[in-house]
Parts: C-alpha cells; structure tokens; sequence
C-alpha cells in the first residue's frame, strides 16, 4: 500500500493555486496517494468557483479537503489559515507545506519519500528554489535548487526585532543533508509526527511565524534538516506580479497603510517577544 502525502496549502485570493493544484497531482507518480488540505479566503466568488470547477475536472485519483472562507480582515494572518489547513490533517503518513504558488519536479512524491531519512521527527526544509512563466509556461529559474538561510548580520531591513536572513543555493555536493537553523514555511516535509504536532503560533500575522515555529518544534525535539538535492524538486513563485496570468496579493493589500503597519510592525512584533519572553522563564526553571 502506497504511502500517503498531506499537502497543506493556504491560499489568499491567489490565481496560483489552480496550477498548484494541478501540477501537483499530475506531476506526482501516485496522484491517489495525495491528499489536500486547501483553505481558500477569497475576495470574490470568482475565486471559490475556479477552484470548485478545476477540482471537478481534474480526472486523476486524488482526495481532498478544502475549507472556502469569505475574506474578512480580523481574519488575515499566516497563522489562522495554517492552522485551518493542519486540522485537516487525518494521519497521512507524511505532512507537506507549500504556498499556493509552487511548482513541482516530475515524480516530486516519490522522490521526497526517497530523501527523507526516515527519521520520525525530522523535517526537511528549505527555502523553494524559484520558478516563473516563459511563453505561458511556468519553468524552474537556473537551476530551481533549494535555497538554505544564514543570518546576515549586517543586513538592513524595516524588520528590527528578528534575526535577518538571506537564502542562498548551497554549492557542495558532498553532503546529502546540512543542519538548517530556521525552519522555512514555504517548503517543509516530515511525517506523521510533525502532522501531529504542528508546533505553529496561530496568532503569527507573518514575520514571527518562521522564528517561533522554528523554536517550538525544536523544543518538541523535532530536528530541522537541509535536503541538499542536485537538482529542482519544489519552486516558489517569488514574484508578486505574474505576467499574463493574473497575480497574487500579499494580504496587505487589502488593508490600508496604517493597518499593514499595525499589525506587521506592531502586532506581530509584540507576540513575538512575548513568546521570546516565555520561552526564556521557561527556560531558567
């Protein structure tokens, strides 16, 4: 009997999702063993109807669970629809999160399942190689390799209470696997025990969600891991502007200047250092 996969796919208004959807099951070796967890917030009926029509049609063997929310702002935040797509979760044998925009190599199911180490409470993760549209086609850019993250010290950003990070394709060929400090929410892959315990901050908005989830599932004694792979197996869609194919928003888009800055720069830094803060007694106990 064929393993199975969970993919937890959160989505936002996102004209991406479709051709995720799409391109997973029929790049997948066994479509039959995947099992969606979709929750779509949309704007417009439009939205919820060209996922319902694409899922209809899609002619191979899959399963799927999908939960369609109307887009209200108290809503928004990485961590709410997260956490929608991990209550789906009904112990699949292995657990992978994306974003609604990703990009999958030919037979990507079967070779995730050959990488893993078989460790039950490793996750693979990395930053998604990248890829884009050439004549209506989405394509890998370069080489597509995944991207691991180093903290860049000297690194100027508007983010002041995090680490700073940059990704980078790591050039050594050596290593099948390389210790990885931060776990990468756009590509991770573990098994039934990470779908167990997720380890996620529901109330993370977006900058805190990959420097608390990386902390709790190390506390959890999960360990991060670096698949260092040849070639592209998962791409992301790092552009915000899809040419000739509509786009996808960030969820700022839908609030006004003052109230992305609240809840970007103020909300999410305030439960981050009050989860920082509670770690840290923790910790002197």
């Amino acid at each position: 009997m064929l393993d199975t996969i969970f993919i937890k796919i959160p989505s936002l208004d996102d004209d991406e999702l479709v051709p995720t959807i799409q391109n997973a099951i029929y790049s997948a070796k066994h479509p039959s063993r995947l099992h969606f967890g979709i929750s779509l917030m949309y704007s417009e009926d439009k939205h919820r109807e060209r996922l319902l029509n694409a899922l209809a049609t899609i002619k191979e063997e899959f399963k799927y669970t999908l939960v369609t929310i109307e887009l209200k702002k108290e809503l928004l935040g990485v961590g709410k629809q997260r956490k929608v797509v991990n209550d789906m979760y009904d112990g699949q044998d292995w657990v992978l999160q994306i974003d609604s925009h990703t990009w999958f190599a030919p037979h990507w199911d079967e070779k995730l399942i050959n990488i893993h180490p078989k460790d039950p409470m490793t996750i693979l993760t990395a930053y998604a190689g990248q890829y884009q549209y050439v004549n209506n086609q989405r394509v890998p850019v370069g080489n597509g390799k995944l991207r691991y993250p180093t903290i860049e010290k000297n690194l100027r950003t508007y983010i002041k209470y995090t680490d700073n990070w940059i990704d980078e394709p790591i050039n050594d060929d050596r290593r099948e696997y390389i210790d990885i400090d931060k776990f990468c929410a756009n590509f991770a892959f573990g098994t039934s025990e990470w779908g167990k315990n997720p380890c996620l901050v529901e109330e993370a908005i977006f900058f805190a969600e990959e420097p608390l989830q990386t902390v709790y599932l190390k506390k959890a004694g999960f360990k991060l891991l670096f698949p260092n792979i040849k070639g592209p197996i998962i791409c992301h869609l790092y552009d915000k502007h899809i040419k000739d194919k509509g786009r996808r928003k960030p969820f700022t888009e839908y609030l006004t200047r003052q109230e992305a800055k609240h809840l970007m720069d103020g909300k999410d830094e305030i439960l981050y250092r009050k989860h920082i803060k509670k770690l840290s007694r923790q910790g002197e106990r």
